[in-house]
């Protein structure tokens, strides 16, 4: 698996092709989706409305592991310490 649960993920492929480079955060498993395509499918949330497969559009939908990578960096919940300067 490439997610979990609380991970942001960005849309490295996707049949709907605007939604490639979109940033989701993945919510949990989709059982009824990753039950029906017969691979690992995840409940996910962007912060604008995206196009899903059927045309809607929606802030929550589903995604395909295999077509999301987790973003690296510092986890949502924890805070930045180091001091900014502005420019002189």
């Amino acid at each position: 698996m490439n997610c979990k649960p609380g991970d942001l993920a960005i849309m490295v492929d996707s049949r709907v092709i605007e939604n490639i480079g979109v940033v989701f955060e993945v919510l949990g498993n989709d059982a009824e989706a990753t039950a029906h395509y017969g691979h690992q499918c995840w409940r996910v949330r962007s912060s604008r409305p995206t196009r899903n497969s059927d045309g809607t559009m929606s802030i929550e939908g589903r995604a395909a592991d295999f077509d999301l990578r987790p973003v690296s960096g510092l986890p949502v919940a924890d805070d930045v310490t180091d001091d900014i300067k502005e420019p002189a």
